[in-house]
């Protein structure tokens, strides 16, 4: 359950939201999830086909902004998008919508999270 409201603002250099206070979400099995004030997320990354694009765009949020927290803090990829399955029904996201943005997550959700897990590492290292 979400613990908090999601507050954000537009950050034009990034194109992406900044997080004005912490998003906190408790799973139903205790454990909590926060996402700090002034994380950048992108919210719901949708491919850019226009059917696909118009169908499941803004869906989530809430969950968006979670599941791209646990990935940017290298947490284990198949919790994390289990964990966004949740946090989705949560939301309030239908289950046909869930079944479909998780399975995409699952199917192609290791190429944002390689993409995270290779800034992170040359982070440590810069």
């Amino acid at each position: 359950m979400f613990e908090s409201e999601l507050r954000t603002r537009y950050n034009e250099q990034t194109g992406k939201r900044v997080l004005l206070e912490p998003l906190r979400y408790k799973t139903k099995t205790g454990r909590v999830v926060v996402a700090r004030k002034g994380f950048e997320t992108d919210l719901d990354s949708i491919g850019r086909i226009p059917i696909v694009y118009s169908i499941f765009k803004s869906r989530t949020v809430y969950g968006a902004v979670i599941h791209d927290w646990l990935y940017s803090v290298s947490f284990d990829r198949k919790t994390a998008d289990r964990i966004f399955l949740e946090a989705m029904k949560d939301e309030g996201v239908k289950l046909f919508y869930r079944a479909v943005i998780y399975s995409a997550v699952r199917m192609f959700g290791f190429i944002r999270y390689n993409k995270v897990q290779k800034q992170n590492y040359r982070g440590l290292y810069d």
